[in-house]
């Protein structure tokens, strides 16, 4: 699963509101398609931003989802949706994907986010595939980013700040 430096993660349990909307979700997103090159996942990335309309009315409500066949018939979404349909079509073409779930921190209040995260080359090395960017981005080029949860398959965690005791009797937690 996706880690986050500074951020450790735990599994959900079989009562989290975050697990129990991800079993509704995950049995959408199957649909056998072709493969993808890692080349070809960025293009893949752009395709998906163009298609789809953002539309940020539901992205504050964190269990207003829709199918990924609901986001193409609509022709928009949220973030969510777009991790989604991302996440349906990379999965079915065989790679290891994940979504995740969070808030991005800001001066005027947090704002819920969500993107589609896939594994590359091989080897343990996370790509983000994100509606607000075109690129492949790594998860530690967030800045802002606070993970609260990662979802992919049959398995939800949840991120929860690191700290040692020392930290927090000293009021750094």
């Amino acid at each position: 699963m996706i880690s986050f430096k500074g951020y450790n993660s735990y599994n959900a349990s079989s009562v989290d509101p975050m697990r129990l909307k991800w079993v509704e979700m995950e049995g959408t997103t199957r649909a056998p398609l072709r493969s993808f090159t890692t080349d070809q996942l960025e293009d893949f990335n752009v395709c998906v931003n163009r298609l789809i309309a953002a539309d940020d009315l539901e992205s504050e409500s964190l269990d207003a989802w829709q199918s990924p066949a609901d986001t193409l018939k609509r022709g928009a979404g949220d973030c969510k949706d777009y991790a989604l349909l991302k996440y349906a079509v990379l999965t079915a073409a065989g790679r290891k994907c994940c979504i995740v779930i969070g808030e991005i921190a800001s001066i005027s209040g947090n704002k819920h986010h969500a993107w589609c995260g896939v594994q590359v080359a091989g080897m343990d090395a996370w790509r983000v595939l994100d509606n607000k960017f075109d690129g492949l981005i790594r998860p530690d080029a967030y800045i802002n980013w606070i993970p609260g949860a990662a979802m992919m398959a049959d398995v939800v965690v949840r991120f929860g700040k690191a700290f040692v005791m020392a930290d927090v009797l000293a009021g750094k937690g």
